[in-house]
């Protein structure tokens, strides 16, 4: 490590949260002096090559590790951050953020360390002990369409798999989320439910416009699960019923 002090907690923190705004950054690093000097030590930074910036969302200053700068950290197996699907990233790590300041959630990760990992989830949770006996929750933040084959391929892989238990997928356009719909009911006309695993039993499809906002409440989102479409803090609340343990 070739920095110290506030730089390397700079390093570190973007290592684990992939991309923050300015202003999280400095609350995640908690920086002890003005503004203004943890902005001039990310400025310093940038000027060395081990960190980007872009900005979205009303001209917010995001912060991300270069591969300088993931190497700085660490993180030489890190997936490296893609400026065509940035605005992607700072959403899935906006949600991802959200949900762990939700009751029932106990922690989580955002996958950063398993480069070449091409069936992964942009993040996932584990949930605290609850009467579901769910353990783990992957998401998906889906702001384009992909081809039918490559949903069919990741709904029957998360279906088969035993990584995580649930399985969210976040879409901004109504569009989208009804073609992923479409597809997940597909898959499921063709299997026997008396036999095999249903995908709208692991698989939950939310739609929320307001995503690639700053501000959203997933909670008042329309989500397709179980076969029917309800509020999504319906379908929250039975899964994070906490469990007794007394």
């Amino acid at each position: 490590m070739l920095f110290s002090g506030a730089y390397e907690d700079i390093i570190q923190t973007l290592g684990s949260w992939r991309v923050l705004d300015l202003k999280t950054l400095l609350r995640r690093v908690d920086y002890n002096y003005s503004y203004q000097a943890f902005a001039k030590r990310v400025k310093k930074l940038e000027d060395f090559g081990y960190l980007g910036s872009i900005y979205f969302q009303s001209y917010r200053k995001y912060l991300y590790l270069t591969e300088k700068g993931l190497k700085e950290a660490g993180l030489e197996r890190a997936w490296p951050i893609n400026k065509d699907i940035l605005h992607h990233d700072i959403i899935a790590v906006n949600v991802f953020s959200y949900f762990l300041g939700q009751v029932g959630i106990k922690n989580g990760n955002i996958n950063l360390d398993r480069a070449g990992a091409d069936k992964r989830p942009d993040c996932y949770l584990t949930l605290k002990p609850n009467t579901k006996n769910i353990n783990t929750l992957a998401i998906e933040v889906e702001l384009t369409q992909k081809s039918y084959t490559r949903i069919d391929d990741k709904f029957l892989d998360y279906l088969k798999g035993e990584s995580y238990d649930l399985v969210l997928y976040l879409f901004q356009k109504a569009a989208t989320f009804d073609a992923y719909k479409k597809t997940l009911e597909h898959i499921d006309s063709q299997r026997d439910p008396l036999k095999r695993k249903m995908c709208r039993d692991k698989i939950m499809l939310l739609l929320e416009p307001e995503i690639k906002h700053r501000t959203f409440n997933l909670m008042e989102s329309v989500c397709a699960f179980e076969g029917k479409i309800e509020k999504f803090r319906d379908i929250f609340k039975r899964i994070t019923v906490l469990r007794d343990e007394s």
